[in-house]
C-alpha cells in the first residue's frame, strides 16, 4: 500500500514537472533570461551612444562653457565698479588759486595783459592814503552804517528818506548851476534853473522832483573838479581825504569850491546827515566795491580814478 501512494506520488510530481516546463516555453512569451539579455543590450547600448554624442559636441560644449565664464567675469567686473562708484565720494572741483596762476605764468606775462590804464593817478602818497582808508573804512563800518541802520528805523517810511534825499540835492543848484555855465554849458545851466524853479515850488522846496517826472529834465551833476579839468589843469597825484575818502590834488581844490557853493554845508551836520541818508537808501557803492575787490584800496583808488576820468570825457 505504501508503495503504490509513493509511485502515485511520483506520477503526480513528474505530470506537474511536465506542466510547468511546457508553459515555460509556449510561445508568443519570452523567456526570462532573453527579456534581460534584451533590456541589458539596450541599457548597454545607451551609454555607447551617449558616449558618441559627447565627442561630437566637445568643443560647441567647451565653446559654451567658455562664453558663460566671461559673461560672468564681466558681470563681476561691472557690478564691482558699480559698487566702486557708489562708495567713492564724488570729485569736487577746485578753483586754482592765485598761486596756480603764477606757477604757469611768469609776472611779466600777467602784468602784460593789465597794462596800467593811461593816465590814472599817480600815488607817492601810499602810506598816508592807506592809513586814512583805514580810517575812513572803520568810520564807515562802526559810525556811518549804524547811524544809517537807525536813521532808516526813525524814518521809516522810504520816501520820506527819499524826499530829504531830494531836498538836499536841490539846495546843491549854485553848484550845478555855476559849474554848468564854467564850462560853457549853457543848455545844462537852462536846464538846472528850470529844474531849481519847478521842484522849489511845485515840488514843496524840493521835497520831489516834479521836473523829472513831468517835465523830462534830468539833472546836471557838474563840479568843480570837471571844471578845473576842462582848463587844462592836470589831475595830480591820488589822495585820500579823512572823513571824505578818494580825491586827488585837483579834486581836492574843486571839493573845497563845491562846498563853499553848497548851501546844504553850512548847516550844521548837513554833509552828515546827507552821507548817513543816503547809506540809508542804499546809494553808497562802498560796501559793493568792497565785497568784489581782493584789494580794496586798489579798488577804491581805481574806481575813482576811471570814474573821474569818464565825467572828464563828458
Amino acid at each position: 500500500m505504501k508503495k503504490t501512494c509513493k509511485a502515485i506520488l511520483l506520477c503526480l510530481a513528474a505530470v506537474c514537472a511536465f506542466f510547468v516546463a511546457s508553459c515555460a516555453h509556449t510561445p508568443g512569451r519570452p523567456r526570462a533570461g532573453a527579456a534581460e539579455k534584451v533590456v541589458v543590450g539596450v541599457k548597454s547600448n545607451e551609454p555607447a551612444k551617449a558616449s558618441g554624442t559627447t565627442k561630437a559636441e566637445k568643443p560647441k560644449r567647451e565653446n559654451r562653457r567658455r562664453a558663460r565664464l566671461n559673461a560672468g567675469k564681466s558681470e563681476t567686473a561691472t557690478s564691482e565698479t558699480a559698487q566702486a562708484e557708489q562708495r567713492a565720494p564724488a570729485p569736487q572741483f577746485q578753483p586754482p588759486t592765485a598761486a596756480d596762476v603764477r606757477a604757469e605764468k611768469p609776472a611779466q606775462d600777467l602784468m602784460a595783459e593789465y597794462p596800467e590804464e593811461a593816465g590814472s593817478a599817480s600815488d607817492p602818497m601810499y602810506g598816508w592814503n592807506v592809513a586814512w582808508f583805514q580810517f575812513n573804512d572803520k568810520l564807515y563800518f562802526w559810525g556811518v552804517k549804524p547811524a544809517a541802520k537807525g536813521w532808516r528805523y526813525l524814518i521809516y517810511p522810504r520816501p520820506a528818506r527819499v524826499g530829504i534825499h531830494s531836498l538836499i540835492e536841490n539846495l546843491a543848484f549854485p553848484r550845478r548851476f555855476f559849474n554848468c555855465l564854467f564850462q560853457g554849458r549853457v543848455k545844462g545851466a537852462g536846464v538846472e534853473f528850470s529844474r531849481f524853479f519847478v521842484n522849489t515850488t511845485a515840488g514843496v522846496a524840493g521835497l520831489w522832483d516834479p521836473a523829472k517826472k513831468w517835465l523830462k529834465l534830468e539833472p546836471q551833476n557838474r563840479d568843480f573838479d570837471q571844471t578845473l579839468g576842462k582848463a587844462g589843469i592836470g589831475t595830480g597825484c591820488y589822495v585820500t581825504l579823512p572823513f571824505v575818502g578818494p580825491s586827488s590834488v585837483r579834486g581836492t581844490f574843486g571839493w573845497i569850491l563845491d562846498t563853499a557853493l553848497n548851501p546844504a554845508a553850512y548847516a550844521s551836520g548837513g554833509s552828515a546827515l546827507a552821507q548817513i541818508n543816503d547809506t540809508s537808501l542804499d546809494l553808497n557803492p562802498y560796501e559793493t566795491l568792497l565785497t568784489m575787490a581782493l584789494d580794496p584800496y586798489t579798488a577804491i583808488r581805481n574806481a575813482y580814478t576811471q570814474n573821474r576820468k569818464h565825467k572828464l570825457e563828458e
